[in-house]
């Protein structure tokens, strides 16, 4: 089983350089996003985002927490966009691939969310799904 702390690291460490990197979200910035998004966060999730740069690697990028900011990789315009293709109100979406989606679900597994309706592809966790998919580019 993989580690989010671990996977974060090295993630980190493979990004491509950025010009312009964000700042880190806090616990208030996390609790004024669970509040409009109507989305309790997991631990995971938390310790994800609080500790990943932007990280562009392997064509992937995250969705960003920095201030209530229009912009495609914020999560708030991220999830308004999502859920025009019908994603779960319950799920976050993470990764925008495409006009398609990686999620957290609420049972913490991660899904895919193509534009085209629901798949079968999940992971256990935001460990693995970085692991197999975002590092390892399956």
């Amino acid at each position: 089983m993989y580690n989010i702390d671990d996977q974060v690291q090295i993630l980190n460490s493979l990004k491509d350089d950025l010009e312009k990197q964000q700042k880190l979200p806090n616990d208030t910035l996390l609790n004024e996003y669970e509040t409009i998004l109507e989305i309790k966060f997991s631990d995971e999730y938390r310790d994800f985002i609080k500790n990943i740069e932007h990280v562009l690697y392997n064509g992937l990028d995250n969705s960003s927490m920095d201030g209530i900011v229009i912009d495609v990789r914020n999560l708030l315009e991220c999830t308004k966009e999502a859920r025009t293709i019908e994603l779960p109100r319950n799920w976050l979406p993470i990764v925008e691939d495409n006009g398609d989606y990686y999620c957290v679900r609420p049972d913490g597994k991660v899904a895919f969310w193509s534009h085209n309706g629901s798949t079968d592809e999940t992971w256990d966790n935001i460990a693995t799904w970085i692991q197999d998919v975002w590092i390892g580019g399956n």
